[in-house]
């Protein structure tokens, strides 16, 4: 009889413990989404302070061309020497010639695709990957670049005229695709800084047979769906896109460069 009340109080004990234990878990989940929602609501509201525009920092552009942050370029992940008959290196800064957009080739894939892209005042260095369209639940969309940037099929390559269009992930902890473009929400706050501090913030596309260099103008917040981002621009363009706020995911942070030197490989 003992025995079997002192099984019954264990019982109830167990019961009691479950019971509270799942309690707690479900206030626990309560508080994460009542600081998910704050968070969410909070960066939505932040989403204009994203909306930056800054004059090209060369007054006689394109023409001339000021100068890249040699010592920022060298730690970005290129080797110094030419490896795998890649040719890849990084040059000295005479060999930086500035570009006649005039002269630039008018029609798409006369030159070669990039390779690479890195931008050292955010510490990007990825490799890239040609992005087509896919059917996907019964609509037409663009592929997923995963741990790379992606370059969308039929824009531009880098040295041409008209609009290059890239993207990558902010951060992705369900599909696990990568964060290559993490730090791309920190460029916002760099242009705001570079009218007093003048510190550009370059962008370097690397292909097999030259450097190109892409200086950002602007960096704007849009709908997913607003898809003039894609739009063929007069100025050689380099547009890098990708999701904001960060976990979030509700809009698309739009980086805007325009092309401002070369270099030989």
């Amino acid at each position: 009889m003992r025995t079997a009340i002192t099984n019954i109080g264990k019982a109830r004990l167990i019961y009691g413990i479950s019971g509270y234990s799942l309690i707690l878990i479900g206030l626990l989940l309560l508080s994460a989404a009542g600081g998910y929602w704050i968070y969410a609501q909070v960066s939505k509201a932040r989403l204009g302070d994203q909306n930056v525009s800054v004059p090209l920092q060369q007054p006689e552009f394109p023409t001339t061309f000021e100068r890249i942050d040699q010592a920022k370029l060298a730690a970005s992940g290129i080797p110094q020497q030419p490896q795998d008959e890649s040719g890849w290196r990084v040059p000295s800064l005479d060999e930086y010639r500035p570009v006649d957009w005039a002269a630039l080739p008018r029609t798409v894939g006369v030159l070669p695709p990039a390779t690479r892209i890195i931008i050292p005042s955010i510490d990007i260095s990825s490799s890239l990957v040609e992005l087509s369209t896919v059917w996907e639940d019964g609509k037409l969309v663009w592929e997923r670049p995963v741990n790379v940037v992606g370059h969308h099929d039929g824009t531009p390559n880098p040295g041409e005229s008209g609009n290059i269009v890239m993207s990558g992930h902010r951060s992705s902890p369900i599909l696990g695709e990568g964060a290559v473009f993490k730090q791309l929400g920190d460029v916002p706050g760099l242009l705001k800084e570079s009218s007093t501090s003048e510190e550009p913030v370059d962008i370097f596309l690397y292909t097999a047979e030259a450097i190109y260099v892409y200086r950002a103008v602007s960096t704007q917040v849009v709908e997913p769906g607003q898809v003039n981002v894609f739009r063929p621009t007069a100025e050689p363009t380099l547009t890098l896109i990708t999701c904001t706020p960060d976990l979030i995911y509700s809009h698309r942070l739009i980086l805007t460069a325009w092309l401002v030197a070369t270099a030989p490989l």
